[in-house]
């Protein structure tokens, strides 16, 4: 057989696992530069179409003319070849010289209608922020006409920045009316109105409240002749409180109400049938909420939280963790002091099976600051809980009860000389320690 010449011998496997990984990572690199750059491209290619609809837009305005240019703002939808885009305009008259907020002009002046400005904001494919133009529409003088005044409504949010998207409606007594809609600035102005009447102003927007339950609504708002007259607004997305009670183990008695401040809706003092409660429609602010013996209580344990805009936020109400000991099958009671006259029942000592011997299933309850008395078979014990109790006992006399010393002591005691069967009828309860203080 021939052997082979140099040169013949061809690629180890070795060679041929390198050449493969560095092929891979090589096209791996380019697929990613590939990639990259097409993503580049059609950003900026949403970028031109979106700056091209937005000057459409501000040219068919031009051609529309101020008078009939809806005033506010405005969305719509379009579907192109280029994809889903989202067309929204803002419409405001600003005087020569004025801020182009016309919210800050302030009282005792008319902004002109000097020329209207107009902004377009286009999004869509795949764009992260809108695309805009801005322009004016037909810049001319016209002056304001007598008897008539001017309207300017800002509505901000809790940390007072601009919220958009408020539809703004005035009526007067004359069937006048006026609506619009808030742009990025969070303001409108409302020109032409007539001088001297009362007029009404309500603000809308779904999931948006104000602090106090009346603020949506401005009444007897008078337009001064020739003059400009300010509103403003606090208005910001509502937030929940999830309030919940008790600690694991040690349930806060069903039906136990709480309070929570600030409290501009005058919810009511109620537990809602049970732990956890969802208080909806809040402002955001910082909460307070405290467990009460009952409603005509105003003492108890308090937990704070703040809510954020739009939010929701979760608080736990604790209270003092009260174990109570007492004899099998007797219902135990809960009741506060005066000026309270609730009755909460805590249900019945239990007992439970455990390796042949029979426990006593203590009941636990969490309990807000106060005096409180404990009934059980016509027995009554009063404890006094404050903050710096913060978990102690109850313990009420069972003549057939036995602690798991007391039990080992009688079962090892040579003295007595007793097997398991002999103690079959006692109960093995638990230690208790921390009794709950006691009233004087």
């Amino acid at each position: 057989m021939a052997r082979p010449r140099a040169g013949d011998e061809g690629f180890t496997l070795v060679e041929v696992m390198v050449a493969m990984g560095i092929f891979l990572i090589v096209s791996a690199a380019t697929l990613s530069l590939i990639t990259t750059s097409l993503d580049t491209v059609r950003g900026n290619a949403d970028r031109v179409y979106a700056a091209a609809l937005a000057r459409s837009e501000v040219e068919s305005l031009r051609t529309l003319g101020s008078a009939a240019v809806q005033l506010g703002a405005s969305e719509r939808s379009v579907s192109t070849d280029a994809g889903d885009f989202t067309i929204t305009r803002t419409a405001t008259w600003v005087d020569v010289g004025a801020p182009t907020n016309p919210c800050e002009v302030g009282p005792g002046v008319t902004p002109g209608k000097s020329y209207l400005r107009v902004r377009v904001d286009v999004i869509g494919g795949d764009l992260e922020a809108p695309q805009t133009v801005e322009g004016i529409v037909y810049p001319r003088d016209t002056p304001p006409t007598e008897n008539t005044g001017t309207l300017t409504v800002q509505v901000s949010d809790d940390v007072g920045q601009p919220v958009s998207g408020v539809s703004v409606t005035g009526t007067n007594g004359a069937g006048q009316t006026f609506q619009q809609t808030t742009g990025p600035d969070g303001c409108i102005f409302a020109p032409d109105l007539a001088a001297g009447a009362n007029w009404s102003v309500v603000i809308a927007k779904p999931g948006y409240i104000t602090e106090q339950p009346n603020g949506q609504s401005s009444s007897g708002v008078v337009v001064n002749e020739l003059q400009n007259t300010p509103l403003t607004f606090a208005y910001a997305a509502s937030g929940s409180l999830i309030v919940a009670a008790g600690h694991s183990g040690f349930p806060v008695p069903a039906g136990m109400p709480f309070r929570f401040q600030p409290n501009t809706l005058n919810n009511p003092a109620n537990a809602s049938g049970g732990y956890p409660v969802t208080i909806s429609g809040l402002w955001p602010d910082d909460y307070t909420a405290w467990l009460l013996p009952c409603s005509a209580s105003t003492a108890g344990s308090t937990a704070s939280v703040t809510l954020a805009a739009g939010g929701s936020a979760a608080m736990a109400l604790g209270g003092t963790r009260v174990e109570l000991v007492g004899p099998e099958g007797e219902n135990v009671r809960a009741i506060p002091a005066s000026p309270c006259s609730n009755d909460y029942p805590l249900g019945a000592w239990a007992v439970e099976d455990r390796d042949g011997l029979t426990f006593l299933v203590p009941t636990g309850v969490s309990l807000p600051d106060g005096t409180w008395t404990l009934t059980s078979a016509g027995e009554s014990r009063t404890i006094v809980l404050s903050s710096s109790v913060g978990r102690c006992s109850v313990k009420w006399p069972d003549p057939n009860a036995l602690t798991e010393a007391e039990y080992d002591d009688l079962l090892n005691d040579p003295d007595l000389p007793l097997t398991p069967a002999d103690l079959e009828d006692f109960i093995i309860r638990p230690e208790v320690s921390d009794p709950c203080p006691t009233a004087p």
